[in-house]
């Protein structure tokens, strides 16, 4: 099987892959780590707090501004309306959220990346705020695999990237 994981995802998918070699036989992580750091911990102890005090529309606002690039907020000025719109949460989702975050704190996997055997692309963006571009290099040279970076995108590279599906899917279906 192939699997793609962004960001958490991709946390899972690196322990698909680790965990169940003889299944995944390409992988793709996108913006994502293998272990936490200052920066991604800053960020999500952010969220969990704004998140336990029920400050929902702060939340909205810091997710927004720190998981999409500030040129693609810029061109696409629909976005906050649309978060406003959708990111409703009520009390049990809220706790999910907050429990999926705490799990990003405390997550970590280096040691045991070099269990991953499929084929594997690891795709950041060098305007990634939530995981930095320096751990999809750090992942790429771990795992000794494929990296694309794109320069002008956030974390929500797979949004904001308009060949973002295609690069994925040349991957993928590539026969080597």
């Amino acid at each position: 099987v192939d699997v793609v994981g962004v960001s958490q995802g991709g946390m899972i998918a690196q322990l698909l892959a680790i965990n169940y070699p003889d299944i995944v036989k390409k992988l793709v992580l996108v913006a994502t780590t293998s272990r936490n750091n200052p920066t991604t911990n800053k960020v999500v102890d952010r969220w969990i707090v704004l998140a336990e005090n029920g400050e929902l529309q702060e939340l909205q606002k810091n997710m927004l501004e720190t998981v999409y690039s500030k040129r693609y907020i810029a061109k696409n000025k629909w976005l906050s309306i649309l978060v406003q719109i959708l990111f409703k949460p009520k009390l049990d989702k809220l706790n999910r959220f907050i429990i999926l975050a705490r799990a990003c704190l405390k997550f970590n996997v280096f040691d045991k990346l070099d269990k991953i055997q499929s084929k594997t692309l690891v795709i950041g963006a060098a305007l990634d705020q939530v995981i930095p571009v320096e751990f999809s290099n750090e992942l790429a040279e771990k795992i000794n695999c494929q990296k694309i970076i794109f320069e002008n995108s956030g974390h929500a590279v797979h949004q904001e990237v308009s060949d973002f599906n295609r690069t994925v899917l040349n991957f993928l279906t590539s026969s080597n």
